[in-house]
């Protein structure tokens, strides 16, 4: 034994049971150790999300600031645009001011000096000119509203005749102010009508029937196919604010839809025909109608001719009118061959006047008295005295200078 234990210390071999022991401390230090790694890996992992935590925390507050910002813009903007607004509106409070002081300016001076010329619109609508000059007519005045007999207009500032700058709102003051002598011409006859959407002469159409706007009308029904007719000078002020620039009337009359009242001859002359020759034309066509002891009234077409309108009394059936009307038409063709002519063709009128009487048939219409026409300057097609018939040419009168022509 002892001599085994010698070898034992020579060997630097411990005992069995201390070397279990270390083995076991050994171990218990490494799982020691290991444990230590988990628990520092741990509090790293802690340390970072609370890190991350903070750095949301500090994202949420900057965003909660931004939205705090955003929101105190808002108020910034909407509280500019208020005052914007308000500026905007004492602005044309002191622009209707001024104008009211001027105005009243213009009176008193007017008061004082009889002789002085008063510039306001209000006083040039009022006075009447000796001279025919034209009549300065702008419905479009800051003065105005944009309603017109209680109807709203849409698009007051449309330019419906672009040389003259002639608006929306000026066709409709227009048909307002002469309401009372052209409802006369229209009373219980079916419509047709052509409006302009865009300007006159340009993107215009023929309409004969109510479809949307038969709330604005009275319709009827002839011959299975519903027509219109309007009574009132609300009815005509709506009609402009729809579009209306023309109005053509049938020649008869409601109820008595199938017996015709009126008669139209419309002069057209070729390009070569000359005012003189037109004007002639016109007092033949009169003293033919003189001899059948027919009373004839004349009106400016507001084109190139003159429209001759015969009221009519005498009971026909419109195939009855229409042929009669068309005698007529032969009957001065034949008398005088190288002034007239009956036939429809441009080519065959070269030198002549062209005697249009197919607007005598049922259906057919011409332009009303007093209605605009949709071409430059805007003419009107207006009832004239025969006396004047060498002083007025065909598209003389215009939605301008009508007033002077009023009392004629």
């Amino acid at each position: 034994m002892k001599n085994n234990e010698k070898l034992l210390k020579n060997c630097n071999i411990s005992n069995p049971n201390e070397q279990i022991n270390t083995k076991n401390n050994k171990e218990l230090i490494k799982n020691s150790v290991m444990r230590q790694k988990n628990l520092n890996e741990t509090k790293l992992k802690d340390n970072r999300i609370f890190q991350n935590h903070e750095k949301i925390l500090k994202i949420s507050k900057n965003n909660e600031k931004l939205l705090k910002n955003l929101k105190n813009s808002e108020k910034i903007n909407k509280n500019s645009q208020k005052n914007i607004k308000n500026t905007l509106k004492n602005e044309k409070l002191i622009k209707k001011s001024n104008n009211l002081r001027n105005i009243k300016t213009d009176k008193s001076l007017s008061k004082n000096n009889k002789n002085t010329k008063n510039n306001s619109l209000d006083n040039r609508l009022d006075t009447k000119s000796k001279n025919r000059k034209n009549f300065s007519y702008n419905a479009t005045s800051k003065l105005q509203t944009n309603k017109v007999c209680g109807i709203e207009i849409s698009s007051p500032e449309k330019i419906l005749f672009k040389k003259d700058k002639i608006t929306k709102l000026d066709v409709a003051n227009f048909y307002n102010d002469i309401a009372p002598q052209m409802l006369k011409f229209l009373n219980k006859r079916l419509l047709s009508v052509i409006r302009c959407h865009v300007e006159a002469n340009e993107s215009c159409f023929f309409k004969k029937h109510p479809t949307t706007d038969k709330n604005f009308v009275n319709s009827v029904l002839v011959d299975g196919e519903e027509y219109f007719y309007i009574s009132s000078n609300r009815q005509l002020v709506m009609q402009a604010q729809l579009g209306t620039v023309e109005f053509h009337i049938w020649g008869s009359m409601l109820p008595n839809i199938d017996q015709p009242n009126l008669m139209v001859f419309d002069l057209d002359p070729a390009p070569d025909v000359s005012l003189e020759i037109l004007r002639k034309a016109c007092l033949l066509v009169k003293d033919v109608l003189d001899e059948l002891k027919l009373k004839s009234f004349l009106k400016t077409s507001g084109g190139k001719g003159y429209h001759i309108c015969v009221p009519f009394k005498k009971k026909l059936s419109w195939d009855e009118f229409a042929d009669f009307s068309h005698n007529i038409a032969l009957l001065l063709e034949q008398k005088y061959p190288d002034i007239f002519t009956t036939t429809i063709k441009k080519s065959a009128r070269k030198g002549k006047i062209f005697i249009d009487y197919l607007r005598n048939k049922k259906g057919a219409t011409c332009v009303a008295p007093f209605s605009l026409r949709a071409r430059p300057h805007a003419p009107i097609s207006f009832p004239i005295s025969w006396a004047d018939l060498n002083k007025i040419s065909p598209n003389e009168i215009n939605i301008k200078n009508y007033k002077n022509y009023l009392n004629s």
